[in-house]
């Protein structure tokens, strides 16, 4: 019997007989007895089909279990019995004095299995693209190629059960589609690593648009991880429709193996395809995985010779036509070695760690560019023009001045952002690299100005869209070099005693966040987990200038040459909450992110407004006294979680440990 009256005699408040199917008051009234069901009894409701459903996974777990020893035992026992077999017939060989038997080696299947298991239990690359790791690493180490098969077999697509089906290229989109994204591919993201030809990226287009059974997979994999690339982009230029980056870029892993299985340089494009695709998603649970496989192609690089001169000579008896084409190849190989460079830069600093290729092992130069051709002044894409035209060179000088700036990163890396101990620099001291490094930070900055850049007015289009064209984009580069040489570092630690290091921080955190919200406005942020990290470490760094100048009650602390007003603050602290936010929508661990920041922003505000409400004897409190620090106080552990490395050497992590450690007393220039 139901425990609460049906809804018409609750409604009607007489009372209700509670009898079923129908109550004594609707009977006589000949209406429908309804009971509404309680928030309780629904509560009730679904935990009993959660533990019924939980229950079911237990017994089908168990079920599977039991069937998986058996079939472990079954092959144990058999291949027990075939090596057995085996030591018996070669023994018997030697007894019959025949020639020495050679023993078979273990097939590149044994192999990629040992390698799988290997790399799981180190875990090398266990967190990259799911139980997809371990065979893209085996497959580096493949004498032959192995059929699409094998990587079904060892790819197990849990959350992507289609992926294993033969029909996955029936995906594929319209060809009218896929030609815009691969425009949108052209026009932004080639321009920052172009590594691959668009002229053989529109044939391998073509190829895969044929009515031919016979495709070739790496045609099918450029394609759909160019697809996927692109496919990141669309929200840029308002185009409608649901667009599935996820999609492309899962069809593309099932041709993985094939394409690593081919000698040359297809191997290595496939690696830092994949590097790329997952650099400008908004995830960050692939990020060391990310570092784990530039790794790889670092060393793929270094074996191949990429990084010496004398691999890109040429034989002088070639005539000109074979000449010209020989050129694009060693240009092409050029830009793939030098898009990993810039690559093995940026992950290494987001993460704190090492980098793969250091420049005093390079001889190699950039690629040949040039900015004096007059171009047309219009938004066409400079990415798909033919090897060396003028459009050709002038995209080339948009990638090598990224490449540049990436340069300069390392050399701020291994100068400041590293452990000392057996690095010395005789006779120079970390001021004075620090500000040798500021100048050719700056030098670069100038040198901006004789890029093909697109005008900001300029109408919507792909090429327009793109922030590698872009002047806000090039001076936030700048400013986001500033804050790493004058935040806290290992080496040089100065910014509470140091006005001039302090000031340098405030001015380019408050431009970069001023910056990143104008690229929001514009339709040209890229929304990506290294955006996300930028963009709250400048949030962080803006705070961390605001907390040393309004503390600064002792004559030597560091102090900004003028106080931010209240409205200064609020709006900059706005700003920067706004981009955190709109990154947030497309990635949902950020969430964490923003709320962070918007606890220590809203710490921050209060202690300003205190600060020019109050008398100077009034403000002239201890540390410990200000809102700001006792609010990050409770966000340390979170803030320490949000780094990207494991071991806190990223700049979020070593930003929040210099303040934290500050609020026990005065900080020291040194670590």
């Amino acid at each position: 019997m139901p425990s609460n009256a049906c809804d018409r005699c609750h409604r009607r408040k007489v009372r209700c007989d509670k009898i079923q199917p129908q109550c004594g008051p609707c009977k006589r009234a000949d209406v429908a007895c309804e009971y509404a069901v309680s928030e309780h009894q629904l509560r009730r409701r679904n935990v009993q089909k959660l533990e019924r459903r939980i229950r079911e996974l237990m017994d089908c777990n168990e079920g599977l279990t039991q069937q998986l020893r058996r079939s472990e035992e079954v092959t144990r026992v058999s291949v027990e019995g075939t090596r057995r077999s085996e030591v018996m017939r070669r023994s018997e060989d030697v007894e019959r004095g025949e020639a020495s038997v050679v023993q078979d080696s273990p097939g590149d299947g044994e192999v990629a299995e040992e390698v799988i298991q290997m790399s799981l239990i180190a875990g090398g690359g266990h967190h990259f693209v799911g139980s997809t790791s371990g065979l893209l690493l085996a497959n580096l180490l493949q004498s032959r190629p192995q059929p699409s098969s094998s990587l079904t077999t060892s790819y197990k697509p849990n959350s992507h059960p289609s992926l294993s089906s033969p029909q996955t290229s029936s995906g594929l989109p319209p060809k009218t589609l896929a030609s815009e994204l691969l425009k949108a591919y052209c026009s932004h993201d080639h321009l920052c690593y172009p590594f691959l030809s668009t002229k053989s990226l529109y044939r391998s287009l073509d190829a895969v648009y044929e009515d031919s059974s016979a495709k070739d997979p790496v045609d099918a994999f450029f394609v759909d991880m160019t697809l996927a690339i692109g496919t990141a982009q669309v929200h840029k230029f308002n185009w409608n429709g649901v667009y599935d980056a996820e999609t492309h870029y899962n069809r593309a892993m099932t041709r993985l193996a094939d394409v690593l299985a081919r000698d040359g340089i297809e191997r290595l494009q496939a690696l830092l395809l994949v590097c790329q695709y997952r650099m400008g998603t908004t995830s960050s649970n692939i990020t060391t995985s990310v570092w784990h496989l530039i790794g790889v192609a670092a060393r793929t690089c270094l074996e191949m010779g990429l990084h010496r001169a004398a691999t890109y000579a040429l034989p002088g008896t070639l005539d000109e036509a074979t000449r010209k084409v020989k050129e694009e190849e060693m240009e092409t190989k050029r830009r793939c070695f030098w898009s990993l460079v810039a690559l093995d830069r940026v992950t290494s600093l987001a993460l704190g760690r090492p980098l793969a290729l250091q420049l005093e092992d390079i001889d190699v130069d950039l690629p040949p560019s040039s900015t004096a051709d007059q171009l047309p002044e219009d938004s066409s894409p400079l990415s798909s023009a033919p090897y060396g035209t003028p459009q050709y060179r002038a995209a080339t000088s948009v990638f090598v001045h990224i490449v540049r700036y990436r340069l300069i990163c390392g050399k701020i890396i291994n100068a400041l952002h590293r452990s000392a101990k057996h690095v010395t620099f005789p006779n120079t001291s970390y001021e004075e690299m620090r500000t040798a490094l500021a100048r050719e930070l700056q030098e670069w900055h100038t040198e901006t100005a004789n890029l093909p850049l697109v005008k900001s007015d300029t109408a919507a289009s792909p090429a327009s869209g793109s922030s590698f064209r872009s002047e806000e984009w090039y001076r936030l580069l700048y400013h986001n070099g500033m804050l790493m040489l004058f935040r806290p570092s290992p080496c040089l630690n100065d910014a509470a005693v140091n006005s001039l290091a302090l000031q340098n921080i405030y001015d380019s955190a408050r431009e970069a966040i001023s910056l990143y919200a104008s690229l929001h406005r514009s339709r040209k942020l890229n929304y990506s987990w290294m955006t996300m990290h930028s963009v709250f470490l400048a949030g962080l760094s803006y705070i961390f200038a605001l907390r040393h100048h309004f503390s600064g009650s002792e004559p030597q602390r560091a102090r900004l040459h003028t106080t931010p007003t209240i409205n200064q603050v609020v709006n900059d602290t706005r700003a920067c909450s706004k981009v955190l936010v709109a990154v947030s929508e497309r990635w949902d661990l950020a969430r964490n992110c923003s709320d962070l920041f918007d606890r220590l922003s809203d710490a921050v505000v209060a202690d300003v407004v205190e600060a020019s409400v109050a008398a100077p004897v009034q403000f002239e409190a201890d540390l410990a006294g200000m809102t700001v620090d006792s609010t990050f106080r409770d966000c340390f552990g979170d803030l320490q979680s949000l780094g990207l490395d494991e071991f806190h050497n990223d700049a979020i992590s070593q930003l929040s440990q210099e303040w934290f450690f500050g609020l026990g007393g005065a900080s020291h220039p040194y670590y």
